[in-house]
C-alpha cells in the first residue's frame, strides 16, 4: 500500500553527502519540471534518504519487493502543471510512482518522458498519462 507523510530521514549518513543528489542511484530518480514559459522549475524525486531538506516519500510495490522515492516537501505546489522526467523506462514502477506522488501532492501531472525505453517490458502501459521517449528498443 502506498505510504505518504512527511518523515525527517534518520540516516545519519545523509547529512555528510552534498546538497545536490548523485547520479550513482539514476535508476529510482525521476524529475518533475513544470511547463510554464514564463516561470519553469524542476524538483527531482530520488531514492529514501537522498535529498535534502524535508521531504515526502511514497512507497510502491515493484516486481520483487517494494521501493521508496521521495520528492522535497515545498518542490511542487497544489495545481501546479508538472511533467515526469526519467532516464529509463523498464517496466514502469517507478516512473508511475512519480506520477502518483506528484498528483499525491496536488500537481497536475501533464505528461511523462524518458530518454530510453524498453517497449518489450510494457512499462507504458502502467503510465497513465501521455508518454513519449527518445529511443525505444523492442527486444
Amino acid at each position: 500500500m502506498p505510504r505518504l507523510g512527511k518523515r525527517p530521514c534518520t540516516d545519519s549518513s545523509r547529512r555528510s553527502r552534498p546538497t545536490a543528489p548523485s547520479c550513482s542511484s539514476a535508476s529510482s530518480r525521476a524529475a518533475f519540471s513544470s511547463p510554464r514559459r514564463s516561470r519553469s522549475a524542476s524538483a527531482a524525486a530520488s531514492s529514501w534518504c537522498k535529498l535534502p531538506g524535508p521531504t515526502i516519500p511514497y512507497t510502491y510495490e515493484l516486481e520483487y519487493g517494494s521501493d521508496t522515492i521521495e520528492i522535497q516537501a515545498d518542490a511542487i505546489k497544489p495545481g501546479q502543471r508538472v511533467i515526469v522526467l526519467d532516464d529509463l523506462l523498464a517496466t514502469g514502477g517507478t516512473l508511475g510512482a512519480a506520477v502518483r506522488l506528484c498528483r499525491m501532492v496536488g500537481g497536475d501531472v501533464l505528461a511523462a518522458a524518458c530518454i530510453i525505453e524498453l517497449a518489450f517490458l510494457r512499462g507504458r502501459d502502467r503510465i497513465d498519462v501521455p508518454f513519449t521517449s527518445v529511443v525505444s528498443y523492442d527486444s
